[in-house]
């Protein structure tokens, strides 16, 4: 892939089974009638009694490094299987029609990219220098190896050259978008992340969020003609 960043597999261990089952007591139950029930509306937007269900498991399934990998640079590197096998696991779960895809995928790429921002401006920026504790992954959500690669990345001089040269958000707002506990503008913040919780079951059955619109592509369309590069 042309911006891949030494993207690399998820462990064995990581693998085995569907590791967000036992995140989401509402996901995987293998009962139809329990799936979510969601559907869109004339918009293209997701409606429905479970949808605030459905904006806490996009918040799960995008921040769990051996579904989506933390160590690409842009969504859109992903390889397009990655991208299949959460939309399945979503379609299975919910009963959002084959058109939700592109919806679906936009919410995820939405919390993906925030989740990467978050990491890099709480456990990186403040210990750039402080090699030993970067070591230390720093969340059971994140993967390792993804770590490594991602603290590698962000040490590059033309990386960090670029990240100012762009005017990306500063670390200290992007921390303070992930903590906002009402919905920033037409994006999604479904809850908040807590600080190396040893306990996965973090989640809450059905909190509150705001799902992205699809035609919202000003802030979260497709990757064109602008490399993210954090």
């Amino acid at each position: 892939m042309g911006r891949e960043m030494d993207v690399v597999v998820a462990s064995e261990s990581s693998k085995k089974g569907r590791g967000n089952s036992y995140l989401l007591p509402f996901w995987n139950s293998g009962d139809l009638d329990k799936r979510l029930k969601v559907s869109l509306n004339k918009l293209g937007s997701i409606i429905g009694e479970d949808h605030a269900k459905l904006s806490t498991a996009f918040g799960v399934l995008a921040r769990m490094g051996h579904l989506l990998p933390l160590n690409y640079e842009l969504w859109s590197d992903m390889t397009i299987s990655r991208h299949d096998d959460v939309w399945n696991d979503v379609q299975a779960n919910t009963t959002l029609p084959h058109e939700a895809r592109k919806v679906v995928l936009t919410n995820l790429n939405a919390i993906w990219k925030e989740w990467k921002k978050y990491l890099k401006a709480l456990y990186y920026t403040p210990h750039k220098d402080d090699l030993e504790y970067l070591a230390m992954v720093p969340d059971i959500r994140v993967e390792p190896v993804q770590w490594k690669k991602l603290v590698d990345y962000w040490s590059k001089p033309d990386v960090q050259w670029d990240q100012t040269d762009m005017g990306v958000l500063d670390d200290f707002d992007v921390y303070s978008r992930m903590y906002e506990t009402e919905p920033y503008g037409n994006q999604v913040f479904d809850d908040r992340i807590p600080l190396n919780d040893d306990d996965a079951n973090w989640v809450r059955d059905g909190v509150e969020g705001t799902l992205v619109d699809v035609n919202d592509s000003e802030h979260y369309g497709e990757d064109e003609g602008c490399d993210e590069v954090d």
